[in-house]
């Protein structure tokens, strides 16, 4: 069953999220009970995972960034329930988030993604690996087997899980999880907290900042994000777009005074930024961003359709 967006807001469930502390599985990562079958795998920096544990099975949201931390997911899920799992979802097209796909795939799963999310897993795969220095045995290429274009509700364990393409933002294919019976969003890569998120992908840092505003808009008493703690506050939101609109508008004065793309980088330094996670690529993302704002497109896919020898990473 698929459902309009106002209607998933309308019937979100007044149900809380439990108090208590997360369970420590590293000296980074953390798994967090939500609601009494929704958990959030924090890892500390790295990519964040969702679960929902249900009788009938079990749906991940993003597979982690390699098939070892795929299986660490697994092992920590495996302490809960032996309960099958039945479906995991791709919220965004960076491999940190679907390079864990082959392990839940061995297990039964049917992977799921918005269709320009899986129509970049498709052909950003060996890419993702050269830059992020990884081979084939640590992440097998595993594409999402099921698409949707707008909307899609899977229903698990008497429970409504929805899937809503948001717009682009900082993907084409921004994909937020909505569990509503938890009052929950996981956003994936469209949102993260005090972050310098990625500006190689995005279409329109203006676009980016109204899918902000959309996710600033859902009922729900908490976000958990791709990267970061999980977010009760939604100024924590509201920090984003302003550091968005600061990024765009030092870009576009950079550009108007003639700055090349690396002169930007060297000149723009938002020190009230300086402690962000991500910071330490401010200038990797400041280039990416005059490149955008100069040409009008994401210099990721620009290099990946070989439009520019430049490349994003």
């Amino acid at each position: 069953m698929t459902l309009r967006a106002a209607t998933v807001l309308r019937f979100m469930l007044p149900i809380g999220i439990l108090a208590g502390g997360p369970t420590r599985v590293d000296a980074q990562t953390s798994f967090m009970r939500l609601a009494p079958d929704l958990y959030f795998y924090d890892t500390g920096g790295a990519a964040n995972s969702t679960v929902l544990i249900t009788n009938e099975g079990v749906l991940i949201v993003d597979s982690q960034g390699t098939e070892r931390e795929a299986t660490a997911l697994l092992g920590e899920i495996r302490k809960l329930s032996a309960a099958p799992i039945r479906w995991v979802v791709n919220g965004q097209d960076h491999g940190d988030h679907y390079f864990g796909n082959a392990v839940f795939k061995r297990e039964g799963a049917t992977i799921v993604a918005e269709t320009e999310t899986a129509r970049t897993i498709e052909r950003n795969y060996e890419y993702e690996l050269e830059w992020r220095r990884l081979t084939r045995a640590a992440a097998a290429h595993v594409p999402p087997d099921v698409t949707f274009s707008h909307q899609m509700t899977i229903r698990l364990g008497g429970r409504d899980v929805i899937l809503v393409h948001v717009g682009a933002g900082q993907n084409p294919g921004d994909t937020v999880v909505l569990f509503p019976h938890a009052r929950a969003a996981y956003p994936s890569g469209a949102f993260a907290p005090k972050s310098w998120s990625s500006t190689a992908y995005a279409s329109s840092l203006d676009s980016w900042i109204a899918v902000l505003d959309r996710l600033r808009a859902l009922d729900v008493d908490v976000y958990l994000p791709g990267h970061g703690q999980l977010v009760r506050d939604r100024a924590e939101i509201d920090e984003e777009i302003v550091f968005l609109r600061e990024l765009g508008a030092g870009v576009r004065t950079a550009i108007a005074k003639g700055l090349t793309a690396d002169e930007a980088a060297r000149t723009l330094t938002f020190d009230r930024y300086a402690s962000w996670r991500g910071s330490d690529r401010r200038e990797r993302n400041i280039r990416n961003a005059h490149y955008l704002l100069t040409t009008g497109r994401p210099i990721y896919f620009d290099y990946l359709d070989r439009r520019t020898s430049l490349k994003p990473y």
